[in-house]
């Protein structure tokens, strides 16, 4: 029954008729007739189908009224609830705007768990994305749901074809996005989850449909899968989690862990695998030891890792299982980048002498090395000696000294004097003088006359080059004062014509220096062209020398030599600016980039 409001400013209405034809209603008063328009005439039958039970016409007839709609599944619900109908119950229930608590309330209390599952199933599909609270709640619950189902037919006997259907179902779900996306985020929650339950096969399951490597290997670290753990490790791309679990892995399978890090060559940083390795090498397994050494061979030597602290560890591990490998290290071509004392101090302690030798010669400490070495054996000294353990280049004085500690050693503990001569003719520098010393006294000569007489050979041969170099130099010198007697006999011819080669001027107008290349210069023109290339200390001693000339001679007192200081001043004077022609000496060979032409006159 509809209401309407009627104005009766036209009368009373009289009654209302229908016009079947058109489908018009018209209403009439006394004074008017009206055409009456209905308006969505159905728009509340949807209550009488819903009274009658009757809930899809009435939803048909709702018009989609958010209202009237969410009213009509919640009695629906309701109905089938009542009727134990509880899966499709709860799909209605998920569909309306219920109370979420009391509806899952309602469907706890309940024998048929399945009406739960679909409701929370039903309603996650229906939450928005920025609902990330209410996911995670029901995401959460619906694993806890399907662990312990899971958890049941488990232990059920004969549940084994319903189990493998509630498994693909479980795994279905996970890997829905929205559900992925979420457990992503509460990755450490999940994991605890199926942990509790003891559900490790799904455990794996998730973290690889995740790609969480991390947490597979964990678990068949827990396992002892080792072959399983490098197999993952060397297919996921992060080195971080070798670095992690090489300790356990290098101690259970040490020749599959070092072939793979082997494999990886420059993808690992050798310096980063120090700790795994330090920690495996308190075990006393002798494999592992080996394998620990052949992969810092392959960082040291193919990786040419500079490493310091790598190299350390691979000799202190020579040292404990491979000591004949140390000395092989220390002459392998290139410099050393061990840390020498320290790999010193570990030879010492372990008795490691020969090696000792060497190291010690690497650090230039020579006579060290020849008094460790004459403790091993007199071949290992003579090398030491010779400079050819390490390539050391010696000075003639170490040299020496090294073969006459050698030579000493051979004469008066291991009395083998044939032994001591031989060193007369590899070594130049050691003569027989040197090494008589050390002879005991009952020693005949007839153990190294041979040595004598060619030592005193060439001594005669010496003194007689002398002599001959003697003759020559007292020539030479006889020349020489030949030639400084001729000097002083010298003599040149000054004209009256003769002019300065500087300034042109008449020569003997004033005080001249006269070159034994016949260049003639007046003494101010001279120091004029010398000064430019003096020195600054010079140029000012020129100009106290010149003020002590232009001083009278009253001013001037004689010296402790008999000389007046003018005549000193004028000796120091020539020494400075006439040692050499500047025309004909080096100044005018460093002035020989200088133009002809000065161009500041221009």
């Amino acid at each position: 029954v509809f209401d309407d409001v009627y104005d009766t400013s036209h009368g009373n209405l009289v009654g209302i008729a229908h016009d079947q034809v058109k489908n018009l209603y018209w209403a009439f008063t006394d004074y008017a007739v009206y055409k009456y328009k209905v308006v969505d005439e159905s728009r509340h039958i949807w209550r009488i189908y819903l009274e009658q039970g009757k809930f899809e016409l009435a939803t048909k007839h709702c018009s989609n009224h958010p209202a009237a709609l969410d009213l009509i599944l919640t009695k629906q619900a309701e109905k089938l609830f009542s009727e134990s109908r509880f899966v499709e119950s709860a799909m209605h229930y998920a569909k309306t705007k219920a109370s979420f608590e009391e509806v899952t309330l309602k469907f706890m209390g309940i024998e048929e768990k399945n009406a739960l599952t679909n409701y929370l199933k039903k309603k996650l599909e229906s939450l928005r994305a920025s609902e990330k609270t209410q996911i995670t709640l029901i995401v959460l619950w619906l694993l806890e749901i399907y662990q312990n189902k899971l958890g049941a037919l488990r232990d059920l006997d004969g549940g084994q074809a319903e189990y493998f259907s509630e498994q693909a179902e479980f795994r279905a779900f996970i890997r829905q996005p929205r559900v992925e996306e979420c457990i992503k985020n509460n990755k450490e929650t999940v994991y605890g989850l199926l942990g509790s339950h003891g559900d490790t096969e799904h455990l794996v399951h998730l973290a690889e449909a995740l790609q969480d490597t991390e947490k597979v290997i964990q678990y068949n670290m827990r396992k002892g899968d080792y072959s399983s753990v490098l197999s993952l490790l060397l297919r996921q791309p992060s080195a971080q989690l070798f670095y992690e679990f090489s300790p356990i892995l290098l101690k259970e399978i040490p020749n599959h862990t070092v072939n793979a890090l082997i494999k990886l060559d420059k993808r690992l940083n050798p310096s980063k695998l120090l700790p795994a390795i330090m920690v495996t090498t308190e075990s006393d397994d002798p494999k592992v030891m080996q394998e620990c050494i052949r992969f810092l061979e392959h960082s040291v030597h193919h990786l040419e890792s500079g490493d310091e602290a790598l190299h350390n560890l691979l000799v202190a591990l020579y040292v404990s299982h491979k000591p004949d490998n140390i000395i092989p290290y220390l002459t392998s071509g290139s410099e050393p980048k061990v840390d020498v004392k320290y790999l010193l101090k570990l030879c010492l302690e372990a008795g490691l002498k020969e090696e000792g030798v060497y190291l010690l010669t690497l650090l230039d400490q020579h006579q060290q090395a020849l008094e460790l070495a004459l403790t091993i054996n007199t071949d290992l000294a003579v090398k030491c000696a010779g400079g050819k353990l390490m390539g050391n280049n010696l000075s003639e004085d170490m040299t020496k000294k090294l073969w006459l500690r050698v030579a000493r050693h051979v004469v008066q503990e291991k009395n083998d004097i044939k032994q001591a001569m031989e060193f007369l003719t590899e070594v130049p520098s050691v003569k027989i003088e040197d090494i008589l010393p050390f002879f005991p006294d009952f020693v005949t000569i007839d153990h190294f006359k041979s040595a004598i007489v060619e030592s005193l050979q060439g001594y005669s041969k010496h003194i007689t080059e002398l002599k001959s170099d003697m003759a020559e130099a007292s020539q030479s010198a006889q020349v020489i004062r030949d030639e400084i007697s001729q000097a002083k006999a010298r003599y040149q011819f000054v004209r009256a014509s003769d002019r300065c080669s500087t300034c042109g001027d008449l020569l003997l107008s004033r005080e001249f220096y006269l070159f034994s290349c016949t260049h003639r210069f007046h003494t101010d023109c001279l120091i004029e062209t010398v000064l430019p290339h003096l020195g600054q200390a010079r140029r000012k001693r020129i100009s106290e020398i010149q003020t002590i000339l232009a001083s009278t001679p009253e001013e001037t007192a004689s010296t402790y030599s008999g000389q007046t200081k003018q005549e000193t001043a004028t000796q120091e004077l020539a020494d400075i600016v006439a040692g050499e022609c500047c025309f004909c000496g080096e100044i005018m060979i460093r002035d020989i980039d200088t133009p002809f032409i000065d161009e500041t006159l221009f």
